[in-house]
């Protein structure tokens, strides 16, 4: 069976069926970074409008280096709205996902997606920056592309520049579904 995927084009069928589309691609390295980027997913899912229908794909970044995949995973993100990157790790991206992040960069078709880092929750008394936004935030400026990381996500996307991003690039109006977005990233623990 050989894996492929929709053209960029395509992937974009507000123009075919008259709804919006906003199409997700989360990334993760563990069991406990894939809840908290499948709970940003079902946030977003949460506060897009009815009549927007939401394209979510969520892969580990080990799948990330077997071939067929990872072909047609850059192509998705290339095409996407937005790019989760969740992880537990205290660690610099495997050589392996910093590359497939450059393709991905490679194939966009002109528009670039916003650029979310979610990290491991653990307060830092000297308020440094999280080893994953300080490698994706400079990324996202060089996408020339809005950034968010767990402080900013909540709001940021639902009021903030992202939504705007999202209204000037489909010339629609993104108003808020539901308020549940903000408990959606905040209660994924175990005892909640």
């Amino acid at each position: 069976m050989q894996l492929t995927a929709p053209s960029s084009k395509t992937s974009r069928r507000n123009h075919l069926t008259g709804h919006a589309e906003f199409t997700v691609v989360a990334i993760h390295d563990g069991y406990l970074a894939k809840e908290r980027a499948q709970g940003a997913q079902d946030g977003l899912e949460a506060a897009l409008p009815r009549d927007c229908r939401m394209r979510a794909f969520l892969w580990s970044f080990d799948k990330l280096s077997v071939p067929g995949l990872r072909a047609m995973s850059i192509h998705l993100a290339a095409a996407a709205d937005m790019i989760i990157v969740a992880t537990d790790e205290e660690a610099p991206l495997p050589g392996h996902l910093t590359q497939w992040l450059d393709s991905c960069r490679i194939e966009f078709d002109g528009k670039r997606p916003v650029i979310v880092a979610l990290h491991q929750e653990v307060q830092d008394c000297c308020n440094t920056p999280r080893q994953l936004c300080a490698c994706l935030e400079p990324l996202a400026r060089c996408w020339q592309t809005p950034f968010f990381c767990n402080e900013t996500f909540d709001p940021g996307m639902i009021h903030g520049p992202a939504v705007r991003f999202l209204q000037e690039d489909r010339g629609d109006d993104l108003p808020r579904r539901h308020s549940t977005f903000d408990a959606s990233i905040r209660s994924w623990g175990i005892n909640e």
